[in-house]
């Protein structure tokens, strides 16, 4: 069996491939609890950032069919745009989350508080 998958051609298909880049460090790799919290919602930021970034380039290729579509430049404009939002809007959170003990006294299970 042969699976043939379209690679991203023009500067508006990256939209899709951006929000996995924050998906496969979190599966693959080990963080600690605060830092997977972080990142989960570094990526729940950055995924509503690009639907709503998507939807946006959509409107205006479809308002302007001339001249509405969006150069490679604009597009690495507009990604590291929405990641630094959704980088920096999740900042307070590495601070704030803890995990603490409860249960029986040297118990492992732990829970956010």
């Amino acid at each position: 069996m042969v699976l043939l998958v379209a690679l991203p051609h023009g500067p508006d298909d990256g939209f899709i491939i951006s929000p996995l880049d924050v998906d496969v460090p979190v599966a693959k790799l080990a963080f600690p609890s605060w830092g997977v919290s972080y990142l989960q919602g570094v990526s729940v930021s950055a995924s509503v950032n690009t639907l709503m970034a998507i939807s946006i380039e959509r409107c205006f290729a479809i308002s302007f069919p001339i001249s509405g579509t969006i150069t490679t430049r604009q597009y690495r404009l507009i990604v590291t745009i929405i990641w630094f939002i959704a980088l920096s809007i999740n900042l307070p959170w590495l601070f704030v989350f803890t995990l603490r003990p409860i249960g029986i006294p040297g118990s492992i299970a732990q829970v956010k508080l």
